[in-house]
C-alpha cells in the first residue's frame, strides 16, 4: 500500500525516469534505465503494472518481483503469489499491437522468465533466501553490463534486505562495486529492513533517492493532490 490518495505512482516513475535518463550516449542511442520491481500486490500496485507494462518499451526491465510489506503479506489481504500473472498473459495479448508502434516492447514470455516471488511470509521477513532475492543478486553481480540499475520498493524493502545480505555474506568484497550500480527508490518505508539492515550496512555506499529531497516536482504535485 502507498500513500498517495489521489495521485498514481506511475506518473510519479515517470516523471522520475524523464528526471534521471533524459541523457544519451554519445552515439545519440537512447538511454533505457534498467528496472527491478518489488510489489506487495495490492490493488494500486496492479494498476501500476498495467501502466509500467504499457511504457515497457522505455526501460528494460529486469525483474517484476513480489515481496510483503507492513500491509500485506502471506495470511494478511494477501493477493496471492502469482497475482502479476493474469497482467502479464494480458500484455502478451496486446503486445503484437504496441510492435506496431515500437519493436523495443519486450515479449511476454521476456517478462515472464523474470518475474519472481520474493520474501512475503511474514511483514519485514528477509532471514529466508528466496527465489526473488536471488535474482536481484544474480542481476547485480552481473559485471557484463555496469548501466545502473534502478530498484523500487512498491511495497516493502524486505526482499531487496535479503539480495543485499546474500551479497555481504557471500561476496563481501564486491559489496562496493554493486553499490555503485544500485539505485534504490522507495515508495515510503512500507516495513524496518531499511532502518534495521539497509541503512546501516549499505547506506554510505548505495544511492537512495527520497521523492521529497530528491524530486522537489514530484513532492509539489502530491502536496496539490491532496
Amino acid at each position: 500500500m502507498k500513500p498517495f490518495k489521489h495521485f498514481s505512482f506511475p506518473l510519479l516513475f515517470l516523471l522520475l525516469i524523464n528526471y534521471f535518463c533524459g541523457a544519451t550516449y554519445a552515439q545519440k542511442k537512447p538511454f533505457k534505465p534498467r528496472v527491478i520491481v518489488t510489489s506487495d500486490g495490492e490493488i494500486d500496485d496492479e494498476c501500476s503494472l498495467v501502466r509500467f507494462l504499457l511504457y515497457a518499451n522505455e526501460w528494460d526491465i529486469e525483474g517484476i518481483i513480489t515481496s510483503s510489506s507492513q500491509y500485506h503479506w502471506h495470511g494478511h489481504k494477501w493477493a496471492g503469489d502469482d497475482w502479476a500473472v493474469p497482467y502479464l498473459e494480458a500484455y502478451a495479448k496486446v503486445q503484437p499491437n504496441l510492435l506496431k508502434h515500437d519493436n523495443a516492447y519486450p515479449s511476454a514470455a521476456y517478462l515472464r522468465e523474470r518475474t519472481f516471488l520474493g520474501n512475503v511470509e511474514t511483514e519485514g521477513e528477509m532471514d529466508k533466501i528466496t527465489a526473488g532475492s536471488q535474482h536481484i543478486v544474480k542481476v547485480l553481480l552481473d559485471e557484463s553490463d555496469d548501466r545502473p540499475i534502478w530498484i523500487q520498493a512498491w511495497g516493502g524493502t524486505n526482499t531487496m534486505a535479503r539480495a543485499l545480505k546474500t551479497i555481504e555474506e557471500d561476496h563481501a568484497d564486491k559489496m562496493e562495486k554493486v553499490a555503485r550500480k544500485i539505485r534504490f527508490y522507495f515508495i515510503w518505508e512500507q516495513d524496518d529492513t531499511y532502518q534495521k539492515y539497509i541503512r546501516p550496512v549499505w547506506g554510505k555506499l548505495v544511492k537512495i533517492y527520497d521523492w521529497k529531497i530528491n524530486f522537489p516536482v514530484i513532492n509539489l504535485l502530491y502536496q496539490m493532490s491532496e
